[in-house]
């Protein structure tokens, strides 16, 4: 094989494993990224469940005292049930 043949192909194979280089630090990049979203996407479910339940606590607290004030009963100052 001459010379030119020879640098052509090993030309070739030089930039065809740079190109490969170059998607690999690009898989690496997407794999952090993935990573990086699944970590935020849980905490901010977590923060969602967390919202979400405090929310059906204050609701059940205003269900209560409505169902109290529905009895006859009155709220005193601390918001605990008083006896009329």
């Amino acid at each position: 094989m001459s010379d030119t043949a020879q640098s052509a192909i090993l030309e070739a194979l030089n930039s065809i494993q740079a190109k490969l280089r170059e998607h690999d630090r690009r898989f690496d990049r997407l794999e952090e990224t993935i990573l990086r979203q699944g970590r935020d996407s849980a905490g901010a479910l977590m923060m969602m469940r967390a919202t979400a339940g405090d929310f059906e606590q204050r609701i059940a607290e205003i269900r209560d005292r409505i169902e109290a004030l529905d009895r006859g009963n009155d709220f005193g100052p601390t918001g605990g049930l008083r006896e009329p």
